[in-house]
């Protein structure tokens, strides 16, 4: 069966739409994660103020009363940076114990990368932090006019994710990505790479271990180090690594050649997939994939184990 291939469109994986901020005023349980909105509600056909009328009338929702210190709610706004629109990375933790809030908005500056509007929206994208009181700070990029994007906040404030660089990877004629690392300062850190073109951070901890995939400068089948890169383009293998000061290190696999590490607890214990061979089955045309647990050094097949998630959160 011939491997599938992908066509990337991409402003670094940002979602369509304004981004708010749920606040509570009351005692309640932190919100942890923000969903990732493909369209606005707004765009979807038929969907008018006439309908929404309409349905009110005919479908009224019932009324529940609310218990004694139910928490209540208020939005905020988080706006752009003069561009059209803004989103957020996806599945990640996006919003700590100090009510920050992680986002991608959009700014007035024109892609270098794309001036026949091709991918997305024609404009460069910043990573920024929000407070629940509204204020908003850019944390910018890697220099140049790069896009960049959060992807994962700490209770202390610490921010993995990526940025592009500036440079065009010559094996992929794909703009280079780099894991980076903001601290408290809102500093920016290019965490480097294994020795290939690109890497992205896509968790942190407290303790500023970061973790994510990286390229490496091996040769592989780019539908399956894509895979890995959040069907990025990659023409050689992408590793699951850690990176802890000033330290990127490969956490190796489960037997293929390929990786991405995911997740990372306060205990230093990293989750993520790998495949397990470099045969592509018939019915993904990739290989196998694993989850894998990485603790005291080693790789551990997770789904071979049956309390790998328990031994991830006790941590």
């Amino acid at each position: 069966m011939k491997t599938p291939r992908f066509q990337i469109s991409i402003v670094v994986a940002a979602a369509i739409g304004t981004i708010v901020l749920i606040v509570s005023s009351a005692q309640a349980n932190p919100l942890r994660k923000f969903g990732r909105f493909r369209s606005s509600e707004r765009d979807a056909p038929g969907l008018t103020t006439r309908n929404l009328e309409t349905s009110r009338v005919h479908h009224p929702a019932p009324q529940v009363p609310l218990r004694s210190g139910y928490p209540r709610y208020r939005l905020v706004d988080l706006g752009t940076l003069g561009g059209p629109n803004s989103g957020v990375w996806g599945a990640s933790t996006q919003l700590n114990n100090r009510g920050e809030v992680i986002a991608q908005l959009g700014t007035p500056f024109a892609d270098p990368y794309d001036p026949n509007c091709l991918n997305f929206d024609c404009f460069v994208w910043h990573g920024v932090v929000g407070k629940t009181n509204g204020v908003v700070t850019d944390l910018g990029a890697l220099p140049g006019v790069n896009s960049s994007a959060p992807v994962w906040i700490t209770d202390n404030g610490l921010i993995a994710g990526l940025s592009e660089n500036g440079l065009i990877d010559p094996l992929t004629d794909f703009p280079q990505l780099r894991a980076v690392l903001w601290n408290q300062d809102r500093r920016i850190l290019d965490l480097g790479t294994l020795g290939g073109n690109s890497s992205m951070g896509l968790a942190a901890n407290s303790r500023g271990q970061v973790v994510g995939v990286a390229l490496n400068a091996i040769g592989e089948n780019p539908d399956f180090a894509q895979v890995m890169m959040f069907f990025l383009p990659a023409a050689t293998q992408a590793r699951a690594f850690r990176w802890q000061n000033g330290f990127m290190q490969d956490l190796g696999t489960l037997g293929g050649n390929d990786a991405a590490a995911w997740g990372v607890n306060q205990s230093g214990q990293i989750v993520g997939l790998s495949f397990t061979n470099t045969t592509p089955n018939e019915t993904t045309g990739i290989p196998t994939v694993h989850p894998f647990l990485w603790k005291n050094g080693t790789m551990h097949d997770a789904r071979l184990g049956q309390s790998w998630g328990d031994a991830f959160h006790s941590g």
